[in-house]
């Protein structure tokens, strides 16, 4: 095993720093690695904001569950997906930006967290810790707020660098050979080598330095999934990207409806499908509803169902019903 690989497999998540400021040209190199990160259509759509402003930085501290350990790092940075600045080439060209689309949310989402993961390895290869702070998401409209985010762009996540000052246990992953499938996606004995994993994890909460707990993976995982999460983010995200972020369709053919939703509240029933001289093949869905003049009575959504019907490009990737 080389260097690289024992780097990345030693990860630990440092909340302990040393007041110790790191080199300006070493912080440089660092983000240009970030920088050197694969990106889609090399939109390159990310933006890294520097927290330096105290003041600013408390209140990132108290709204991500007052972690404090982002008042302690010597670097504080937020990670931003970023659509602005490729419309301004739009701008730049004269032409129209075709804005809001959940790819491009995907895109950019994807951009900084690929940048992030090399600055994480770049500032761990020169000895420092890192903590991702995904809290930061608590309230996404103050974040936004702090960081005088225009529209499209949203705040992902922040990172914490700087010289720990602890020295945590590696927290063991799951298996790999539930994580690694082949060819199609399988179960089978999935359950077993979880509970297996659960054994281990509960030996190693048990023995670590910091944090103990009774819980295992499976029991923690059952908690988080078995409640709501967020739920704010939506909404903020069509604020912030447009609604079409959530319905990402290009209607095909001829069409009166100016909008998903407005097709929704005057069609009886409605299929979503992909085109239909797709070679990947897609998810078709209908919509069953009952209609009294424009009023849905009904939003019952029932999958998969192909009869003749609207076709829609690209594939749908979420639907909400017109409430009205």
């Amino acid at each position: 095993m080389n260097e690289t690989i024992e780097l990345l497999k030693s990860h630990r998540s440092i909340r302990k720093f040393k007041n110790k400021k790191i080199d300006k040209n070493l912080l440089n190199q660092i983000l240009s690695a970030g920088q050197a990160a694969a990106s889609s259509s090399f939109l390159q759509g990310f933006s890294i904001i520097r927290i330096t402003d105290k003041e600013k930085r408390e209140k990132f501290s108290v709204l991500a569950n007052n972690q404090n350990f982002i008042n302690e790092a010597a670097e504080f940075l937020v990670f931003c997906a970023d659509l602005k600045r490729s419309s301004m080439c739009c701008e730049l060209h004269n032409a129209q930006a075709t804005e809001g689309f959940t790819e491009q949310f995907i895109i950019t989402t994807v951009d900084a967290a690929l940048a992030a993961q090399n600055v994480v390895v770049a500032a761990e290869s020169a000895g420092l810790g890192i903590c991702y702070v995904g809290a930061i998401r608590n309230n996404p409209q103050t974040a936004t707020d702090l960081l005088n985010l225009p529209k499209n762009v949203y705040p992902v996540f922040g990172l914490c660098l700087g010289y720990p000052n602890q020295n945590p246990e590696v927290k063991p992953r799951l298996p790999l050979s539930l994580i690694l499938k082949e060819n199609s996606y399988t179960t089978e004995n999935d359950i077993e080598i979880i509970k297996e994993y659960d054994l281990k994890m509960k030996e190693y909460y048990k023995k670590r330095t910091d944090n103990k707990k009774a819980s295992t993976w499976s029991e923690q995982m059952s908690g988080l999934l078995g409640r709501e999460v967020r739920v704010f983010m939506r909404d903020f995200l069509k604020n912030q990207f447009g609604e079409k972020c959530y319905m990402s369709c290009g209607f095909v053919g001829n069409q009166s409806a100016n909008s998903f939703s407005e097709l929704f509240s005057i069609t009886a029933e409605i299929i979503i499908a992909p085109p239909t001289n797709t070679l990947i093949g897609g998810t078709s869905l209908r919509k069953s509803q009952t209609q009294t003049g424009a009023k849905i009575v009904s939003n019952n959504i029932n999958k998969p169902t192909v009869t003749a019907g609207v076709v829609l490009e690209p594939i749908v990737t979420h639907i909400k019903p017109n409430a009205n």
